[in-house]
């Protein structure tokens, strides 16, 4: 019997957005886009943390500023423009409006207000509530202050977070599960959703899939279908820091699954 275990369609709803923006027509991908000179702007669509709305608004604003005709242009040159106009997501701000979302709708939590911060000053603590987004990293997100480690592979859910590294010192990585499949009752592939960096011309939003060929081997032991002209940045990632990286879930709050058998 074949049984699929998914995220509520709340967060797909959310994940589609961000790979279906309507420009000039067409429906274009979100590309990545990460505040790496940690520039302090006023929106946060310019720092890699805008969801959907604020990214089409954005992109809009600046067509117009530049005379870029969207209506004309190919989705590979808009994606193009947006990425020259530093206009698109990162990893931790991709992930928090997802999971964010199906948090609010379903458990009528901020996720913000859950998470365990190591700075508590009164200054940090204004920042995190006028803007949430901006300031819970991929770090903080998948820290074990926040989540508690996942080793046994037959145990994975869809909300768990896969933690990784990013190639920048000190830079680290989140990946979304959002499907896991499972055959007789054993669990032989999980999906992921992230926004990466890498793969080219397919940065931003993206899906991949692990295939469990071996439930009693760690996650770097199995099959990561996430490849690219040979190159698999997301396993390179993970295995880049084992000691470090893993699977995680939220300690206080518990991530609602729908069940789907046939």
């Amino acid at each position: 019997m074949r049984e699929i275990i998914s995220l509520p369609n709340a967060a797909f709803d959310t994940i589609s957005a961000y790979m279906n923006l309507p420009l000039g027509g067409k429906t274009v991908t979100c590309p990545y886009h990460m505040n790496v000179r940690k520039e302090r702007v006023g929106l946060r669509v310019l720092v890699g943390k805008g969801d959907p709305m604020e990214i089409i608004q954005e992109v809009k604003i600046w067509s117009k500023i530049k005379d870029f005709d969207l209506d004309k242009a190919t989705n590979s040159q808009i994606r193009e423009f947006m990425i020259d106009r530093s206009i698109g997501i990162d990893c931790s701000g991709f992930v928090v409006h997802v999971i964010g979302y199906v948090i609010t709708k379903f458990l009528k939590k901020k996720l913000a207000m859950v998470l365990v911060y190591k700075n508590n000053g009164f200054l940090s603590t204004l920042r995190r509530m006028l803007r949430p987004v901006e300031n819970i990293g991929a770090n903080t997100l998948t820290s074990l202050e926040n989540c508690n480690p996942i080793t046994d592979m037959s145990k994975i859910l869809p909300g768990d977070f896969i933690r990784s590294k990013g190639k920048v010192k000190n830079s680290h990585h989140i990946l979304l599960i959002t499907r896991v499949i499972k055959q007789d009752g054993f669990i032989i592939e999980v999906e992921y959703v992230h926004s990466s960096k890498h793969y080219e011309d397919e940065n931003g939003v993206k899906f991949g899939r692990i295939q469990i060929t071996d439930l009693s081997k760690p996650l770097e032991k199995q099959n990561w279908l996430e490849i690219k002209r040979g190159k698999n940045y997301s396993y390179e990632g993970y295995i880049n820091n084992l000691q470090d990286n893993g699977i995680r879930r939220l300690k206080k709050l518990a991530i609602p699954n729908i069940v789907t058998v046939g």
